[in-house]
Order: structure tokens, then sequence, then C-alpha cells
């Protein structure tokens, strides 16, 4: 049975006051530091995932064909920023295009900036 959500944020408040007054937090506790890392883990793979299937979307309506875990198993592609993957998706003109330009990028960014 759930927790009525009043009910639970009363419990919020009393473990939290318990914990100020201990001198410990939420992820003082192993379950809920493993629970907490776990919802961010899916959440970022849930990210990654609708980035993949953007950047399948754009290639595929192309005419471009994808193949298997593409583009997640390209390397960068966690990395990249949306931006960039949404350009590389519209400039791109193969699979393997894509690839390389996914790296060209990731290499620009990790190249040091030189001043003029």
């Amino acid at each position: 049975m759930a927790t009525p959500k009043p009910r639970w944020r009363a419990l919020e408040r009393v473990g939290r006051a318990l914990g100020e007054w201990d001198g410990t937090k939420p992820d003082d506790d192993l379950l809920v530091r493993s629970l907490r890392r776990q919802a961010q883990a899916d959440a970022k793979a849930g990210e990654l995932e609708r980035r993949a299937a953007f950047v399948r979307r754009q290639l595929v309506s192309r005419g471009i064909a994808v193949s298997g875990n593409f583009p997640l198993d390209q390397p960068g592609f966690a990395d990249a920023d949306v931006e960039a993957l949404a350009d590389i998706a519209l400039d791109c003109t193969s699979q393997e295009d894509f690839a390389a330009r996914l790296t060209r990028a990731r290499d620009d960014a990790d190249r040091p900036r030189q001043r003029p």
C-alpha cells in the first residue's frame, strides 16, 4: 500500500530533522546511496537512448541506413552535446561519415584552444 503524500512529506521532514541532529545525510545510508546512483544511471541511459533515436530518425529520414546499436556504440556519442549531434546528423552522408564527424568533433573539443 502506498503512503499518501502528506504522510510521506511528514516522514521526509522527520528523517531530515533526525539526520541533521545526528549529523548524517541520505547518502550516508548505503541503500539510499545505491538507489540514487541506480536512478541516475537509469536516467542517463534513457537520455542517451532518446538522443540515439533522434540521430537514427534523422539519418533514416534522409535515406541513410543505420545498423545495430548505432550510434550508441560510437566513441564520444555519450559525451557529445545535442546541438553537435543534430548538426552531424544533418550534414553526414552515411553512418561511417557520422562516426568520422563525431570523432573530429570530439578531437576538436579535446584540443586546447589557442589565443589569437
